[in-house]
């Protein structure tokens, strides 16, 4: 294979979501569900599950939500507390699903299309807050103009 041909890696957060899936289904049980079906369920706390691979807390948010655009996973039953989590498995995470989903671009990610008007608030506030700033220093110059003369200006005299 040429150097031209090697594919590059998969994303963090794709490794990450594989790694809590394979966990999750290490730890799940069958049962049946509403429909008479038999479902693949996690029971537990994914925050402890997250740490027991050694990832930090605010991949919970960013995995879950990818292992739900990409749908591998799906909330059943919301923990809190001392209250486990139920989720169901449905299908494994692959690097197909994981770019078809676009979990990493906010835009184009299946939840991200919901949320980009709050994706572009929030640009528009960080604006606003540059903008505020480069105001606050112009102002800075107009009031100590008086104190500086500037090249090729008449220097009073």
């Amino acid at each position: 294979m040429s150097d031209s041909q090697v594919k590059p890696a998969p994303p963090a957060l794709y490794r990450h979501c594989k790694a809590i899936y394979d966990k999750m289904l290490e730890q799940a049980h069958k049962i049946e569900s509403d429909e008479g079906d038999d479902i693949i369920v996690y029971d537990g706390f994914l925050t402890h599950l997250i740490s027991d691979l050694s990832l930090s807390n605010p991949y919970y948010t960013f995995a879950t939500r990818a292992l739900k655009e990409m749908g591998c996973v799906r909330p059943l039953k919301r923990g809190g507390g001392r209250t486990p989590s139920q989720w169901q498995l449905i299908k494994t995470p692959t690097e197909e699903l994981f770019t078809e989903a676009h979990p990493i671009d906010p835009v184009k990610s299946v939840m991200g299309r919901k949320q980009e008007k709050s994706v572009l608030q929030a640009q528009v506030n960080d604006l606003n807050a540059r903008l505020a700033i480069v105001e606050e220093f112009i102002e800075g110059l107009v009031a100590n103009a008086d104190q500086h003369i500037l090249p090729g200006t008449d220097s009073g005299s």
